[in-house]
Parts: structure tokens; sequence; C-alpha cells
């Protein structure tokens, strides 16, 4: 007489192991789902930063260009 080595418990069918898979998926899904969201709202944020740092730029750039010219007409270069 062999005795098996697999253990069975009685909550342990193929219908409650299909069930915990998918609680288990949805829960996976509504992680995702938040992370998503998450990496949105970062994205967004960089998005503003850059557009923030293009004005910086463009201000110096401006405020630089008119120094020089500025200088030119004191030296009377122009």
């Amino acid at each position: 007489m062999t005795h098996s080595t697999k253990t069975t418990y009685p909550n342990n069918n193929h219908e409650s192991r299909i069930t915990r898979l998918e609680v288990t998926i949805e829960n996976i899904n509504e992680t995702l789902v938040r992370f998503e969201k998450r990496f949105d709202k970062i994205d967004e944020r960089f998005d503003k930063l850059d557009n923030r740092m293009w004005q910086i730029m463009l201000f110096m750039f401006t405020g630089f260009g008119s120094t020089l010219l500025i200088l030119a007409k004191i030296k009377g270069w122009l």
C-alpha cells in the first residue's frame, strides 16, 4: 500500500483557488492603476517645471542681450 504525499485540504478545491487568483489579479490591477495615476501626476509636474525653465532661460537671454545693447550704445559701438 502506497501512501500519497500530496495533502488535500477541504477548502483547496479548484473553484476556491480560482476565486483567490481572481481577487489577487484584481488587487494587482488596482495597484497598477494607482501607480499609473501617480506617474501621470509626476510627469505633469516635470512638464510644468520644463516650461518654467524655458521661460527663465528666455528671460535671462533677453536680459543679457539688452544689457549688451545698452553697453554698446554707451561705448559708441553702435
